[in-house]
């Protein structure tokens, strides 16, 4: 692959980040190629590259994740932070890797993303928004209570009173709807996972729907909504928030010698790991 321009996501609070850009910074000036800082991108702003980097942890990683995913742009991510489960590989071993990229020794995988939109109470603009991982309408404080109803078309599907609910993607399942109870499903599913949040209603379980299957939240009580872990605004009794399959895809640079999704479950978060069993057990 040639690597003409790189887009590059870091997270520039983070002082751990900065010696990583450096060495970024040097193999891009041996191999002749221009470097583009996110940072002085209004996201309005539309640009091309042949790949967009991001360095840092899972935020780092869905910012670069929604600026590229319009242009369809292959996005290749490095962590730095303490989990880091979307990045494929550690900053210590970004030469290497861009090495493996520039010898074609990888893969584009396409992960599918949530649309949508709402009317925002605060200025009522109608405002849309794209998720890799997840939109989360919710409370608007630990100490108040909301009442979400999920509805397709004219069909009433459930209703969460409680905290709120969750609409995961397949590479959301190992994100916030995982640590709310929510199912593990393998990134390449055409699948929605429901997922409700401290719900009142003991009958109220997860759900598991068709990923292109159009739908609707309307807010029964006041409600904000959450897309990839940042605000977008506030719902008032009534409001909706339509929610749909996106036209486009993240496209992630998957090396070949990349682990499976199971093991990076068990490199990651101890996916069913026995630890008296050192082998596996002979039959």
């Amino acid at each position: 692959m040639k690597i003409d321009k790189i887009l590059l996501f870091a997270n520039w609070d983070h002082p751990v980040v900065t010696p990583h850009v450096d060495v970024l910074r040097k193999w891009a000036t041996a191999h002749q190629t221009n470097l583009l800082y996110s940072n002085t991108l209004d996201e309005s702003m539309k640009v091309s590259a042949d790949l967009a980097v991001s360095i840092g942890g899972d935020g780092t990683f869905l910012k670069a994740a929604r600026y590229a995913a319009p242009l369809q742009i292959p996005l290749l991510g490095f962590n730095t932070g303490a989990l880091g489960f979307l990045p494929q590989t550690t900053a210590e071993e970004l030469t290497v890797v861009l090495q493996r990229v520039l010898e074609g020794q990888f893969t584009i995988e396409e992960r599918s993303r949530l649309g949508g939109e709402f009317v925002n109470a605060e200025n009522s603009a109608r405002q849309e928004f794209s998720a890799l991982n997840e939109v989360v309408v919710s409370h608007v404080r630990p100490d108040r209570f909301t009442d979400i109803e999920l509805w397709c078309g004219s069909e009433l599907i459930a209703s969460y009173p409680g905290d709120g609910v969750i609409l995961a993607t397949p590479t959301g399942s190992t994100a916030y709807s995982l640590s709310a109870g929510g199912p593990i499903a393998e990134p390449e599913l055409p699948i929605l996972l429901v997922t409700p949040l401290a719900s009142h209603q003991l009958a109220i379980r997860p759900l598991i729907l068709d990923g292109h299957r159009p739908l609707r939240l309307v807010a029964r009580f006041p409600a904000q909504v959450m897309v990839d872990g940042e605000r977008f605004g506030s719902l008032q009794p009534g409001a909706e928030v339509h929610i749909r399959s996106s036209p486009f895809k993240t496209r992630l640079v998957i090396l070949k010698s990349a682990p499976s999704f199971f093991a990076r479950l068990a490199q990651k978060l101890n996916w069913s790991q026995i630890p008296y069993r050192k082998n596996p057990p002979v039959r």
